[in-house]
């Protein structure tokens, strides 16, 4: 096998059990820590983003898919059972049985890399907070990558949020007749990062009156 299949079929194969899962109290640990981030540090984090899946690297979508099995147990089991039934494989035959698990990574790569078309003063805009709010920010710093690997933890998810965006002026409003709607972030804004589209003209009022 070329080196890169080769380190595929071994990396999965040799990863006994998935990392334990989150408890159920890890998405508000989560949640404040992201949280925390943006209003007192000026990151901007976003998931998918365990060790190694730096966006700027080649080796994100090979290492996304060692990652669906080490952190998120999202292979199935006879997969990895096939894969430790056999000592060879050829490339196409290993590259079928997890042609899944790549797809699953390029369409997260095609989110996440809207990290790396971010321009600096460039404004976002981050729904879901606590108490029906959503938060505003400038970017003001290149795409960087952290890797939590060496992070003490007890919840899964604090290995996860590497990628970050440096941001200023962040501001939290809560939605209502004066600032924004809930709603206004419903569809289509159906991925994690999106561009503003649909309803921009209310997006661009709010910012011409609330944040200047």
């Amino acid at each position: 096998l070329p080196d890169r299949e080769f380190e595929m079929f071994r990396a999965l194969r040799e990863i006994k059990r998935p990392a334990p899962a989150a408890l159920p109290e890890g998405e508000e640990g989560a949640l404040a820590f992201l949280i925390s981030e943006l209003t007192e540090h000026g990151r901007l984090r976003q998931a998918w983003g365990t060790p190694g899946l730096d966006l700027t690297k080649l080796t994100f979508h090979d290492n996304f898919v060692i990652a669906m099995r080490k952190y998120w147990n999202a292979i199935p089991e006879s997969t990895i059972e096939e894969l430790r039934a056999r000592d060879v494989w050829d490339d196409g035959e290993l590259i079928g049985l997890l042609d899944t698990c790549y797809r699953e990574a390029e369409g997260r790569f095609k989110v996440l890399k809207r990290m790396l078309q971010m321009g600096r003063g460039d404004v976002v805009f981050i729904p879901g907070l606590p108490g029906q709010s959503f938060a505003v920010a400038r970017i003001d710093g290149n795409y960087t990558f952290e890797d939590r690997s060496q992070v003490a933890r007890s919840q899964s998810w604090e290995h996860d949020f590497g990628h970050c965006r440096k941001v200023r002026d962040v501001k939290t409003f809560k939605h209502g007749p004066d600032t924004l709607p809930a709603g206004i972030f419903g569809t289509p804004y159906k991925h994690a990062i999106d561009k503003v589209s649909a309803r921009k003209a209310a997006f661009e009022a709010f910012l011409a009156e609330q944040y200047k």
